[in-house]
């Protein structure tokens, strides 16, 4: 274990007496540990890991890689290639979080997703916080989509949360209201994606699962900008096609009423 940390004072060009000075253990510990007198305590050894940013894991020897937890690549940092690649993949990710406000990795991804998916399920939480649950969700969505590009994309997080909105999935995840605040916020975008993503299908992909053609699109678009048309939708989805039929003809007549009274 101590040639591992031999090597990374070595590959750092550092001393052992600085990673003391830096991290509080006494300059003995590593004078022990060298000697094979004591090795250093599990609080201690993650203190020495971090100053070198690896795992203990990687510092006992459990393991030859380290995880980089902003561009989320593994590489063994005393592997002069391995950790030529990995400054390569983090200069983009440096650029991608410049250019687009963040990138997360793969691991905080996944996990905000399965976090934010599990309270959005509760439908009594305040507008505000649903709100930014939606959007911390899209964020992961987002960051997985740059890492799938070579950190790069065709448009910003905003654009991307404008194209979500149009699919029903996203729609299923917040109230009205909500929905509504969003709306607000980034619009809805409607133009068809070029590329593909590991997401979700793209924006035409879901018109034509939902619509059989883009007048009826266009129609059921209509409904969703008109707040009292839309009131009309939702009321019925759940309706029996009777109820429906005789909804219709009751507003049939009242117009027929309404011209004629005119």
């Amino acid at each position: 274990m101590y040639d591992i940390f031999d090597q990374l004072l070595q590959r750092y060009n550092v001393t052992a007496y600085k990673v003391g000075k830096e991290t509080g253990i006494a300059s003995s510990t590593f004078t022990d540990w060298k000697n094979g007198k004591s090795s250093p305590k599990n609080e201690k050894l993650k203190l020495i890991a971090d100053f070198f940013g690896v795992s203990v894991d990687y510092l006992s020897g459990n393991t030859n890689k380290v995880f980089c937890r902003d561009c989320g690549s593994w590489f063994n940092p005393l592997d002069s290639e391995d950790e030529k690649n990995h400054l390569r993949i983090h200069e983009k990710w440096e650029k991608a979080v410049v250019k687009f406000g963040f990138c997360w990795n793969y691991i905080r991804s996944d996990e905000m997703q399965l976090m934010y998916r599990k309270r959005l399920k509760d439908k009594n939480l305040p507008s505000d916080k649903a709100m930014h649950y939606l959007e911390e969700l899209m964020k992961a969505e987002y960051s997985d989509l740059l890492r799938e590009n070579d950190f790069n994309y065709y448009y910003d997080f905003n654009t991307f949360v404008s194209k979500q909105l149009w699919k029903h999935s996203v729609r299923d995840l917040v109230s009205q209201e909500v929905f509504k605040l969003l709306e607000d916020k980034y619009g809805i975008n409607y133009d068809n994606d070029p590329t593909t993503t590991s997401i979700e299908s793209t924006v035409e992909e879901e018109k034509t699962r939902y619509y059989i053609n883009d007048e009826t699109a266009k129609i059921a678009q209509e409904v969703f900008e008109n707040g009292d048309l839309r009131l009309l939708f939702d009321a019925s989805r759940n309706a029996s096609p009777e109820d429906i039929r005789f909804a219709v003809e009751m507003l049939t007549r009242m117009k027929k009423k309404e011209n004629f009274d005119d």
